[in-house]
């Protein structure tokens, strides 16, 4: 990856904060005494992670560009989906040997290790970022402009409805499977490493080889 110097805020700052908010919310859980609490810290840790799943791709957009930069966010892409159904086969053994507060002490070091990975380890990749444009008016502005982009919103929606759909299951499915037709938590982590990682993995690794043949405009349609 190639190191940048900059000057003002870039991406080093806010994935900063963002593991800091997730570790937070981590935290909130571990020590949570009743739902209320468990909700809330689950809020909070989500808002962390969901900063640093949007950053890492601004981060890929400062390095690459074209079809090399759909070529390695497919790449990366089988990773994170590696590691999405992964969790709940790891949530479920957790669970299993000691209680459900030790999948959240897994995530609170965890985030804490990425924190100082990122505090010392990671170079700013943005040559060009402007600490103006973090004005209301400017940001303002430029979600109008997004809202109104009918090719954004249109991938945008896809987007929506396809992880939507995923993660409504991460979120209904445990409850179906464990607590009404019975398995356990181990089995049913197993169930969605097998089936969410291959399947994830396998068009991962489709697209990286594909999009540089068949270019990212003939791929977009062909997965809508």
């Amino acid at each position: 990856m190639m190191k940048y110097q900059s000057d003002g805020i870039g991406r080093k700052l806010p994935l900063t904060i963002g593991i800091s908010i997730m570790a937070a919310g981590s935290f909130t859980c571990v020590f949570a005494s009743n739902i209320d609490i468990l909700i809330l810290g689950r809020f909070i840790q989500g808002c962390g992670a969901g900063a640093c799943a949007a950053l890492w791709r601004t981060v890929f957009r400062d390095v690459f560009t074209g079809e090399e930069l759909a070529k390695y966010v497919s790449k990366l892409v089988i990773f994170v989906m590696f590691i999405v159904p992964a969790a709940p086969a790891l949530g479920g053994y957790l669970q299993h040997y000691f209680d459900w507060r030790a999948s959240f002490v897994f995530m609170s070091v965890y985030a804490l290790i990425a924190l100082i990975s990122i505090i010392y380890g990671f170079k700013e990749t943005s040559q060009h970022h402007h600490a103006e444009k973090l004005c209301l008016s400017y940001m303002i502005n430029t979600f109008r402009q997004l809202l109104t982009s009918r090719i954004f919103m249109g991938v945008t929606v896809c987007t929506f409805l396809s992880y939507g759909a995923f993660f409504a299951w991460f979120t209904a499915g445990p409850v179906l499977l464990i607590h009404v037709v019975g398995i356990s938590p181990v089995t049913f982590g197993l169930m969605t490493f097998l089936g969410g990682g291959f399947a994830y993995g396998l068009a991962g690794w489709l697209n990286s080889k594909w999009v540089m043949r068949f270019g990212m405009s003939n791929m977009m349609r062909a997965s809508l």
